[in-house]
């Protein structure tokens, strides 16, 4: 099988030991190099602000793959170690980081204050900004007036803030200012400025380009900034902030390098020269943070995805052979699932969180029963446990799915899970009552709507609709008929049984339009109304496609009997 250390620009991704000894910058906002702009004081003030979240699930296609939730806004300092910003570029984030214009480097943060409803966040950092002029709470804007945007928009790799002119078209009943400008994702967050270099309030967000909305842009005033910085002041004085670690410090570098590179800090070719799976255990101690493994996990899996679909052909000019492209994306997967694994073992509530950690655990589980079923030595069993979008200026590549060798299976099913799962079935009935007996069919289209999740027993509902019709062939001089077409809603209790199996327990009632005809060749005889008293229990047994049920009906105190029903399921 080929190695992945045949690849070392895939390997070096996993090379981490620079991680643990590079720490941020120093204080203070450095000078930038010399260029053909000279940069003030409200620029240098003005701040870049990487978040990163969780790991959300979503699909390509039929194949599940791994939705990294990472961007970046824009920031600024109005206080030596407190930086205004857009309560959406951090809301829900698991690490924000600030990175200073120029080469001034990094810096971890907390989000002390945040108010979505106005949508202003007060980040905390331990250093000494240069702090921003604002105009007191009382400045009156007036319309028309020409105002500065500045912000970091679009490419994360930008080291300089840019400015846009407008100016101020109104406001609205909120109080929210109304501007004629042109912005960009990334600009949120950023200051708005008048022709003092004064902040006059901050940008929160742009016309949606989408809906044919342009040149228009949406900021907080000034008087709102001030209410929640001094918010943010009672905070800090309460003792309720908890101090920045060297451990946030660490992680702020891997933050920084992934969403401004997407890659981390590369070590020496020497580091490559190693067992992949040591590889993959050194990247684990490395990071030692579970929303950063999961994060890195969700890229390595979706790595794999796309050498799998041949969305990457060819590797530092070598074009991949099949055998070589699946033995790839199978090592990349699997190092995935163990980092996955490694997060859950240090965080318990991370598949709260994300719903990676379930699709990565649940693939590691599921091949690990295919190894059983091959009477092969299974790895290591994890425990299986149990977004909104965020409104960024910037989203990096979603990363995404797989699971083992044979992802297909896998991937078809968890996605038909999720999503909900359509059955047609038709089976024979035995209608029972006072001692005879009447034969007929049945058929019947049903949706089961469940809840993906890597447990083994799973709650689901269940809606659909059958009709049904039961004929006695008996009599030589009639043939009584009894049908009923019924809209069924219901739930019950789902096994998982093996890979691509399950075992659905369900109950539920199905009210009815029954009809009864002296003779079914005489349809004009037949008495009709509608049944409510009618009740079915089921037993359905789904591999891959195929269904298999079994189930009693109980109409108005009438027996029907399912013996065995046939169906498919998509």
């Amino acid at each position: 099988m080929p190695s992945i250390r045949r690849y070392p620009q895939i390997v070096a991704l996993l090379a981490v030991a620079s991680i643990a000894s590079v720490g941020p910058a120093d204080a203070g906002n450095r000078r930038s190099k010399s260029g053909p702009v000279r940069y003030g004081k409200v620029d240098g003030s003005t701040l870049r602000v990487f978040a990163l979240g969780t790991v959300g699930v979503g699909a390509e296609g039929a194949t599940p793959v791994a939705t990294p939730q990472a961007g970046h806004g824009t920031g600024f300092a109005v206080e030596p170690d407190l930086i205004v910003t857009a309560e959406h570029v951090v809301h829900g984030a698991r690490h924000v980081v600030i990175r200073r214009p120029g080469d001034g480097g990094f810096l971890p943060a907390r989000v002390v204050f945040s108010d979505a409803d106005e949508d202003i966040a007060i980040l905390h950092v331990d250093a000494k900004l240069t702090r921003i002029r604002m105009h007191k709470s009382d400045y009156v804007l007036r319309v028309r007036q020409t105002v500065f945007a500045i912000g970091y928009p679009l490419d994360p790799s930008r080291t300089q803030a840019q400015s846009a002119r407008g100016i101020i078209a109104g406001h609205l009943d909120n109080a929210s200012l109304q501007l004629d400008i042109s912005l960009n994702p990334g600009n949120s967050g950023g200051p708005l400025v008048d022709e003092t270099d004064q902040v006059v309030g901050m940008v929160v967000s742009r016309g949606d380009v989408k809906r044919g909305v342009q040149g228009v842009g949406m900021a907080v005033p000034v008087r709102k900034l001030r209410v929640a910085i001094a918010a943010a002041h009672k905070e800090l004085a309460s003792g309720n902030v908890d101090a920045l670690t060297a451990h946030d410090r660490s992680a702020a570098q891997v933050v920084d390098e992934l969403i401004r590179t997407g890659a981390l800090p590369m070590g020496e070719p020497s580091d490559f020269d190693t067992d992949f799976d040591k590889q993959i255990d050194v990247l684990a101690r490395k990071l030692d943070d579970s929303d950063l493994l999961v994060f890195f996990a969700g890229n390595l899996w979706n790595t794999a995805v796309a050498i799998e679909q041949r969305k990457v052909r060819a590797i530092r000019g070598h074009v991949l052979s099949t055998e070589e492209a699946t033995a790839l994306a199978q090592e990349l997967r699997t190092a995935a699932i163990r980092l996955a694994r490694r997060g859950d073992e240090l965080d318990k509530t991370l598949h709260e969180r994300s719903r990676f950690v379930d699709l990565a655990l649940s693939s590691d589980r599921d091949a690990a029963e295919d190894d059983e079923d091959d009477d092969a030595i299974a790895d290591d069993e994890a425990p299986a446990p149990g977004d909104d979008p965020w409104n960024r200026g910037h989203t990096l590549p979603a990363a995404a799915s797989g699971a083992t060798a044979s992802v297909t299976a896998t991937a078809v099913r968890q996605a038909r899970t999720q999503a909900g799962m359509w059955t047609v079935q038709s089976s024979p009935e035995l209608r029972l009552v006072d001692g005879a007996r009447t034969f007929g069919g049945e058929l019947e289209l049903r949706r089961k709507l469940q809840r993906r999740s890597s447990a083994r027993l799973r709650l689901f509902g269940n809606l659909g609709v059958s009709a049904a019709l039961s004929v006695d062939g008996a009599d030589p001089a009639t043939r009584p008929a009894h049908s009923f077409v019924a809209l069924e809603a219901g739930g019950g209790l789902s096994i998982a049984v093996g890979r691509a199996s399950h075992l659905d327990l369900y109950g539920g009632i199905a009210p009815s339009y029954y009809s009864v005809s002296p003779d079914i060749r005489s349809p004009m005889t037949r008495q009709s109304d509608y049944v409510l008293d009618h009740y079915r229990a089921a037993a359905n047994l789904t591999v891959s496609w195929l269904t298999i049920s079994t189930g009693v009906r109980s109409i108005s105190s009438t027996l029907w009997v399912e013996p065995i029903g046939l169906g498919v399921s998509f």
